[in-house]
């Protein structure tokens, strides 16, 4: 696992007991999933569409976040969201974003 913060590591060890094992990330509108089958690499790339937020945990004091969430095809994870300068979480605003 990467290294995060105490507490973001912590909040990642207990979503993975619920099944929230694949750290998905965020880039230019997509989520992009990488993981090992059968001892080959796996890359999937996912739209908004194709996904839906389960829960978000906000550490704003930290500047992170945790989203969990669940693709169209059954994968569970979650996406680790930085605050920006201006102090917006450019993953949770972008699909705020769509809701609109």
């Amino acid at each position: 696992m990467k290294r995060y913060n105490a507490i973001i590591e912590s909040k990642i060890n207990e979503l993975s007991n619920y099944g929230y094992i694949h750290n998905f990330l965020f880039k230019d509108g997509h989520l992009i999933l990488e993981k090992e089958v059968d001892d080959q690499k796996i890359v999937k790339d996912y739209v908004a569409e194709q996904v839906s937020i389960e829960a978000e945990f906000l550490y704003e004091e930290k500047g992170s976040a945790v989203i969990t969430l669940m693709t169209n095809d059954g994968e569970l994870g979650y996406v680790i969201d930085k605050m920006n300068s201006t102090g917006e979480f450019p993953f949770i605003n972008f699909y705020e974003a769509l809701d609109d």
